[in-house]
């Protein structure tokens, strides 16, 4: 049975600009194996978002059988699916070790909480 781990991931653009600004595309020539899972736009709205999401097959575990397709990397799922189950595993498996509720430091409470697809800044806790 062929085996492969796949690494997914999102290049986010946002902009706080009042126009639109430019936020290409990573480039496949120049990144071989990385493969888009979407077709987000390259202009990103004024005070707007652009997700970049893409796979790469990345360890067959010593086999020797060929990397997985383009096609079949797409087909596996996209960023969205494979992060809510990424992120549902890690959160089952902390509640599992233990609930931190209270550091003499909050950005240590807050970097140990739930997985989130927001980016933190210090002292300030997402869900």
């Amino acid at each position: 049975m062929a085996c492969a781990v796949l690494v997914c991931a999102r290049d986010r653009e946002p902009t706080d600009t009042p126009s639109a600004a430019f936020a290409p595309a990573a480039n496949s020539t120049k990144s071989p194996g990385l493969i888009p899972l979407n077709s987000a736009l390259t202009a990103v709205p004024a005070h707007g978002t652009v997700n970049h999401d893409y796979v790469v097959a990345s360890d067959r575990f010593g086999g020797t059988y060929p990397w997985p397709s383009a096609s079949a990397l797409t087909a596996a799922g996209g960023f969205d699916q494979h992060f809510a189950h990424m992120s549902a595993y890690w959160n089952c498996q902390l509640a599992g070790i233990a609930q931190i509720l209270r550091l003499p430091d909050q950005s240590l409470v807050d970097a140990y909480g739930p997985v989130s697809s927001t980016p933190r800044s210090s002292g300030q806790a997402t869900s």
